[in-house]
């Protein structure tokens, strides 16, 4: 069945789909009506979201545009498009990302579950979080050269640091 008589304007950009998404999940860890920590669980889901999009659809998108297609999605853009929209959308989400970890920093320390950076913790909690670090973390650290066409490499559940 052809649907002729729909047109570019009929259809949302998969990317900016999910974006949308995404900021949903993000309102709900804004949303004071929601219980302290489930709001912390909402900003942590919005992160790992992020993390699977970048690994799969960022990674399919910079290919796109590096192998020169200008193949127009459903919504009429362009894989350049899709990305300069993204990017836009990515900043602005990322900003209320932060503002959210700010407000739920400032309501669990209310609370007396304050977040704290390691050099306001006491010395005998310093020299516990880095024997955790010693015995648990480093031991998983592997240095590794990536770049942009390495990025489909990036498996899931791995942090990656650049």
């Amino acid at each position: 069945m052809r649907l002729d008589f729909l047109t570019h304007h009929d259809f949302m950009n998969r990317e900016l789909s999910w974006m949308a998404f995404n900021e949903r999940v993000l309102a709900l860890s804004q949303d004071a009506g929601q219980p302290l920590l489930e709001r912390a669980n909402f900003l942590s889901i919005t992160q790992s979201n992020f993390d699977e999009w970048y690994m799969v659809r960022m990674a399919d998108l910079i290919r796109d545009i590096q192998a020169g297609d200008d193949k127009k999605d459903p919504a009429g853009m362009t894989p350049q498009q899709q990305m300069n929209a993204v990017r836009h959308a990515i900043r602005k989400q990322l900003r209320h990302q932060y503002q959210s970890y700010e407000a739920l920093k400032v309501a669990l320390s209310n609370v007396h579950l304050p977040i704290l950076p390691v050099a306001d913790l006491k010395a005998h909690d310093r020299a516990a979080v880095r024997q955790i670090f010693q015995q648990t973390i480093k031991p998983q650290l592997v240095l590794k050269t990536m770049d942009a066409t390495s990025l489909s490499e990036v498996s899931n559940g791995t942090i990656f640091l650049n």
